[in-house]
């Protein structure tokens, strides 16, 4: 951009000079992991892809208002570690923000299920393998009773 000043003999004067970037495009974010509906227990690794010409900064949430990571902004992935632990069990919506330097704006959303609850596995029936045995030499012994008795 350039400004002048031009009187009414037609004199001109260029006043000041100066590089001016139109950006109407607002950034790319996206979640690379974890994908959309997946269910995370334990150290989760969320990644977010960022792209802009003018990529200024970005903020990943949890739940909007809950758990908040800010970082400084640069284009390409970038990851951080979510403990799923400080979440109650269910539904949690990621929220990954990305802003440029002319204001524009993307907001993009996944929704994981946290999953902390410990399977429980049932203790298995022990049965004594000579109450199965005892059966079996009790049946045979009175069998063989009741033939010696036959004869």
């Amino acid at each position: 951009m350039r400004v002048g000043v031009t009187d009414q003999g037609e004199n001109s004067v260029t006043v000041a000079t100066t590089k001016v970037t139109i950006d109407n495009t607002a950034p790319v974010v996206e979640f690379v992991a974890p994908s959309a509906d997946s269910t995370i227990k334990g150290t989760a690794t969320v990644t977010v892809r960022l792209d802009d010409a003018n990529l200024q900064a970005y903020n990943l949430r949890v739940d909007s208002a809950g758990l908040q990571y800010l970082h400084q902004a640069s284009n390409g992935e970038v990851s951080f570690e979510l403990d799923p632990t400080s979440l109650s069990d269910g539904q949690h919506t990621l929220l990954a923000t990305a802003t440029d330097k002319a204001g524009n704006k993307t907001v993009t959303t996944i929704k994981v299920t946290v999953d902390n609850t410990v399977p429980v596995t049932p203790e298995p029936e022990v049965v004594p393998p000579f109450k199965v045995t005892l059966k079996v030499i009790v049946i045979k012994v009175v069998s063989i009773l009741l033939s010696l008795l036959r004869w």
